[in-house]
């Protein structure tokens, strides 16, 4: 280590300290905006600021070999990318070696994954610093030199490590170990059921599931009306019936404005249902000038067309699957948590709501569309209030 001692080096880290949360929050929202782009569903993006006493850990280890511990830890901010199919590890890896700077020498770059030899099942760590594009920016420039490690991993890449780190290392690593053993077969059975996720993914894309021939197969839901209930399958306590739309998606009219809108007055206590969900989420629901909420209208409409959703028998049918099992909570909690920390400044009315539904759930169909030809990106804009 410098000359310094280790009670200097902390006290220089304090100092430094929030710039670097800065520079991990500013991190966060460039690779969620980086992402976005890609087009790819996550399930969740997280950051984090190695605290002062982690810090003091790593240098006071009796191991530890820094000369300039600040500027040589590649881990002092941190971004963890959380995937739901292996598929897309790939995809994420080479936007970041696009993105960033990358430091081979102290990264597990997605190559290295392939490695058969390779213990435990291993996610994608990338020690970057900012791309002399972006580093002269005057908005980056105070960050120009500093550095970082993105993480990419599935759910289940992530479980792997969160329980491991909780194991003895040293007898986690010895060459005959029982523990190992056990761990091998542990990890391949992990990477096994994430390959068994994307073929079942897979096969969902496809198209419609075909019906269950009484084996223990996956089964299509039954047609007709769905009974009324609440969001995410809890009871409505409205009462008398509303009045249904019975359009096919073989015949009646398309959705329109006018359809929406007499949809939504004749479905009252759904509508304060699925606010009310919103809200308990965090989502800065609020009611908007009648101008505003009819451009959301419209805008509701177009989303839905590019959506394949195209009668509002399909409508209905849509929020049914949302309400079945949470579904469309689960939806709006993995947009919440990709955005917390810009969501309290979005302009969201009802019908903003239900846009931002459609467009998390149905995303495997809009990623194939020309979103800004259809108006879905200056759309997704508007709520997040850049125009």
């Amino acid at each position: 280590m410098d000359v310094r001692s280790v009670e200097e080096w902390k006290d220089l880290y304090i100092r430094e300290h929030s710039l670097y949360q800065g520079f991990t929050e500013r991190l966060e929202h460039l690779v969620q905006d980086l992402l976005e782009q890609v087009g790819i569903e996550l399930f969740h993006v997280e950051s984090r600021t190695k605290s002062i006493e982690r810090f003091m850990q790593r240098i006071a280890n009796p191991s530890a070999s820094f000369r300039d511990p600040v500027n040589e830890m590649y881990d002092l901010s941190g971004v963890r990318v959380v995937l739901y199919f292996a598929e897309d590890l790939e995809k994420i890896a080479r936007m970041v070696e696009e993105e960033f700077t990358v430091h081979k020498d102290f990264s597990v770059p997605y190559d290295a994954l392939q490695d058969p030899d390779a213990y435990g099942y291993r996610s994608i760590h990338y020690a970057v610093s900012l791309a002399p594009h972006r580093a002269t920016l005057r908005e980056w420039r105070r960050y120009g030199e500093m550095k970082a490690e993105i993480q990419i991993r599935t759910i289940l890449q992530n479980a792997w490590s969160a329980i491991t780190k909780k194991l003895p290392y040293d007898e986690v690593v010895q060459s005959k170990s029982l523990l190992k053993r056990k761990l091998l077969r542990m990890s391949a059975l992990l990477e096994e059921a994430d390959e068994g996720f994307l073929s079942v993914w897979d096969f969902v894309r496809q198209g419609p599931l075909p019906p269950d021939s009484g084996g223990a197969g996956l089964s299509q839901p039954p047609k007709g009306p769905k009974p009324s209930g609440g969001v995410g399958g809890e009871t409505s306590h409205g009462t008398g019936a509303s009045p249904r739309f019975t359009q096919s998606r073989s015949g009646g009219d398309g959705i329109s404005v006018q359809t929406l809108r007499l949809y939504f007055e004749t479905h009252a206590q759904k509508l304060r249902e699925w606010t009310a969900a919103a809200a308990e989420i965090g989502y800065p629901v609020s009611a908007r000038s009648e101008e505003y909420e009819g451009k959301s209208l419209e805008n509701l409409v177009a989303i839905l067309s590019a959506a394949d959703i195209a009668s509002m028998e399909d409508f209905e049918a849509f929020l049914g699957e949302m309400e079945d099992g949470g579904i469309g909570r689960q939806h709006l909690r993995t947009i919440f948590r990709s955005f917390e920390k810009e969501i309290p400044q979005w302009r969201i009315d009802t019908y903003s709501l239900f846009f931002l539904l459609v467009l998390n759930a149905k995303w495997d169909v809009l990623q194939k569309k020309d979103l800004v030809q259809l108006g879905i990106k200056g759309a997704t804009d508007r709520i997040k209030g850049a125009e």
